[in-house]
């Protein structure tokens, strides 16, 4: 059985040929986005993608509108988001731990940060800044050091910034899938992987709700 492209009219005696001609890159097309796709497809698996989604998911304190429940939470933990200031992403990580969600998410430790003097029920517990100095310069490695890590780093506000993000943060969510179970240091990175449906635990449609729930309901523990 003959099989025809559809762009050159070119005939193949079966569909390996086909798809073998397609593969190098006769063909291409390009996306609204720039982007160049070689096989129709390819093309219409991306055209298809969240990558064109619109932005329907509203940040629920300042309303700005993202493609997926992952970049709202990126957005507060962050800092972007203004109406979420000064909340740090330790505290967007406390509001989700006392959520108690079900399956359980929450990696169980057996040492918590300081906490004294502020209340079991309130997220706002003190966050740990580091503040690096010149004697982080190396003069053998002519460079600053990390002393957490071995990453070295060509200016002081590049290690700076290096210590007071995640890249030292403690694993806080587990996958609940058993057969999966991978771990996390941020929710955003814990929603990310659900959204790719990689290990099958939720659908997207699942996700979109499960998460504007999940929004809703930490949300009102940060505005309290």
């Amino acid at each position: 059985m003959s099989r025809y492209c559809s762009l050159c009219g070119r005939s193949f005696c079966s569909a390996q040929a086909l798809e073998q001609h397609q593969r190098y890159k006769v063909h291409s097309y390009v996306c609204d986005c720039g982007k160049t796709l070689y096989s129709q497809t390819a093309f219409e698996q991306h055209t298809s993608s969240r990558v064109h989604a619109e932005r329907t998911f509203e940040c629920p304190l300042c309303e700005q509108k993202f493609k997926q429940p992952s970049a709202i939470a990126h957005h507060v933990e962050s800092g972007i988001c203004p109406r979420a200031a000064p909340v740090t992403r330790q505290q967007v990580t406390a509001a989700v731990h006392a959520l108690k969600i079900v399956p359980q998410i929450s990696i169980q430790h057996r040492i918590e940060g300081p906490t004294s003097g502020v209340p079991n029920d309130s997220i706002f517990i003190p966050s740990t800044l580091y503040t690096a100095t010149e004697l982080a310069w190396s003069p053998f490695s002519r460079a600053y050091e990390c002393y957490l890590c071995p990453r070295k780093f060509r200016s002081l506000d590049s290690l700076n910034q290096h210590l007071n993000s995640a890249a030292h943060d403690r694993h806080e969510f587990r996958c609940p899938k058993k057969k999966c179970g991978r771990t996390f240091k941020l929710i955003s990175a814990f929603i990310q992987h659900i959204e790719s449906e990689a290990c099958g635990l939720a659908r997207f449609k699942q996700i979109e709700r499960h998460t504007k729930a999940l929004t809703d309901r930490f949300t009102r523990l940060l505005t309290m």
